[in-house]
């Protein structure tokens, strides 16, 4: 984790525990719980997730996702599969951020 690279919101993070590596997107502005001392209750009071990326298109998508039927008792996992169909990894010189 380094503060110029913030859990903010269309971020990619990397979770390593409990039972990662799981990355993910972040869907809200994610700094508190991800961030230094946000992973307290998994007894890992001064660790945090490092953030590497960002979305730079398909963000319509990612809200998208939020509407798809999860199950909760099994930690939010998907009802229904869902398969990314293509990611680029892109330098910031290569492509311009959509709007929100």
């Amino acid at each position: 984790y380094h503060e110029d690279s913030p859990h903010a919101k269309y971020t990619l993070g990397l979770a390593g525990r409990p039972g990662g590596p799981d990355f993910y997107i972040n869907k809200i502005d994610n700094s508190v719980n991800h961030g230094p001392g946000g992973q307290d209750h998994h007894d890992l009071h001064e660790e945090a997730d490092p953030c590497f990326g960002k979305l730079i298109r398909g963000k319509r998508v990612i809200e998208e996702l939020s509407q798809v039927p999860v199950d909760h008792a099994k930690g939010g996992l998907f009802l229904e599969t869902v398969t990314i169909v293509n990611a680029v990894i892109a330098y910031d010189e290569q492509f311009e951020e959509e709007a929100d």
